[in-house]
């Protein structure tokens, strides 16, 4: 069963006080109520007013039109945009790539050349006992000057010293043995003259007489003899009497002591072996030599005379002045370096050996080769390429051999005539061919000084692999 629906009037009422808006309940229409008997029927409003149809398909079309407007306003939007980067991006890609320039310049004829190097004394050796004993005494210790031929210590040998007795005795006896020799030599003789002047008379026989004349070879053998062991016995006694000059150890040159390996007591062994204990060791170095390896690029600006600058990191600000005294004439096969010798006179001993040093070489070249920057090499697959400007401005790969590398700057073997303008800092983005707008960063760098005021540059190292 269905209730009778309130009456048109109650339902405008309601809907006015709830919601306000009596612009709507006016398009609401009666609804007819059924009749009394009709339950099988509906009761939901199935009509509405025509201006109602219109408004909703009028709002449809307004937010379509919109919406439409919208779309086609941001697809121009979007389209412009687009197309103002693409002009841009096509704008870019057509202008020049900037790139800083330099011209290509000559090394110096003079330059620095800076190597490590390592001090050593002029002499210096290590001292071991020539006789077997124990330490008596010791009169210098580490740190002493010692002068040639002063005595550092005194070696007690007891055995050596009884050798020399012994060899004394024996000669004594040797000689004893040799009187007795000479004796029967001029009794032989005198038995063998009588011998010989009876022949004659037919006193005695002729084997007789021949008898005593072997008898005195004999005793002249046997003198000779003597002579001969009387002789080694004298050369044994000279031995070991030079050997106990070696009790005292004596400084072989004006020096320092370095080290000292025993003391008072130790026991010591003649010869220099490993299993032996060297006493002192003493070293020169009023004059030190140093030794510096220079790269197998730079041995040809090497030569006997040239002055170095040598400069330790214990004395800052200080200079110690030295000239290439030999070079080993060979390039070692390993390190692809030649040996140099330097020597500095030290007279304070204020360079001691084994010192780190840096060697300064002041070198000097006829045909100083061409330098560019380390920053306008690049590597391609032929080596290495200096990037060429030419006058219209487009890039030119050039292939280059590497004469010296010193860092910074890089000299050019051959590649290069000198009167070219490279880019520095090319990458892969240019190519052979490609414009650039170049920069040269020569006229804005600060002036270098000219005529008496102006330094060769200092290489601090060359690297050997880089000089083919």
């Amino acid at each position: 069963m269905y209730n009778d629906p309130p009456p048109m009037e109650y339902v405008r009422k309601t809907l006015d006080h709830g919601n306000g808006k009596n612009t709507v309940m006016k398009n609401l229409e009666p609804v007819n109520r059924p009749a009394h008997g009709d339950e099988g029927t509906s009761h939901v409003p199935i009509h509405y007013s025509s201006t109602t149809a219109r408004n909703v398909i009028l709002f449809v079309i307004i937010v379509a039109v919109a919406l439409g407007v919208i779309f086609v306003l941001g697809h121009h939007s979007r389209a412009r945009a687009q197309m103002e980067l693409s002009n841009i991006t096509l704008h870019e890609v057509e202008q020049p790539v900037p790139v800083d320039v330099v011209h290509v310049g000559r090394a110096p004829a003079a330059a620095f050349l800076g190597l490590p190097g390592r001090t050593s004394a002029w002499f210096e050796t290590t001292l071991y006992a020539r006789v077997s004993g124990y330490v008596h005494d010791f009169n210098k210790d580490i740190g002493d000057h010692v002068k040639a031929n002063e005595v550092l210590a005194t070696i007690e040998t007891p055995e050596l010293d009884d050798q020399y007795t012994a060899t004394l005795a024996r000669i004594q006896e040797l000689q004893a043995e040799r009187n007795v020799a000479d004796s029967a030599v001029h009794f032989t003789e005198l038995s063998y003259k009588r011998w010989q002047a009876a022949v004659p008379a037919g006193v005695v026989a002729i084997q007789e007489r021949d008898q005593k004349k072997s008898e005195w070879d004999e005793a002249i053998a046997k003198l000779k003899a003597a002579d001969a062991q009387i002789t080694s016995g004298e050369a044994d006694l000279a031995r070991l009497k030079h050997l106990q000059e070696f009790k005292s150890v004596e400084a072989p040159f004006d020096g320092v002591i370095t080290a000292r390996q025993v003391d008072k007591g130790s026991l010591v062994t003649a010869g220099s072996t490993t299993n032996t204990t060297p006493l002192f060791t003493i070293a020169k170095y009023d004059t030190v030599r140093v030794f510096v390896d220079v790269p197998e690029a730079a041995a040809p600006d090497i030569h006997n005379g040239m002055e170095v600058s040598v400069k330790a990191r214990e004395y800052p600000g200080r200079d110690f002045s030295g000239k290439v005294a030999r070079t080993s004439e060979a390039i070692d096969p390993a390190t692809k370096t030649l040996k140099v010798e330097v020597d500095v006179p030290n007279p304070k001993l204020e360079l001691l050996p084994g010192m780190f040093v840096m060697s300064t070489f002041r070198t000097s070249r006829a045909h100083p080769p061409l330098r560019v920057p380390a920053a306008g090499l690049t590597f391609g697959p032929s080596g290495a390429e200096v990037a060429v400007i030419g006058p219209d401005n487009r890039v030119q790969l050039r292939p280059v051999t590497i004469g010296r590398d010193l860092g910074n700057e890089v000299e050019i073997a051959s590649g290069l005539t000198g009167n070219e303008t490279i880019a520095l800092n090319v990458g892969s983005q240019i190519a052979s061919g490609d414009k650039v707008d170049p920069h040269d960063i020569d006229e804005t760098a600060a002036p270098q000084p000219t005529g008496a005021h102006a330094q060769p540059s200092t290489a601090s190292a060359v690297i050997p692999g880089n000089t083919k």
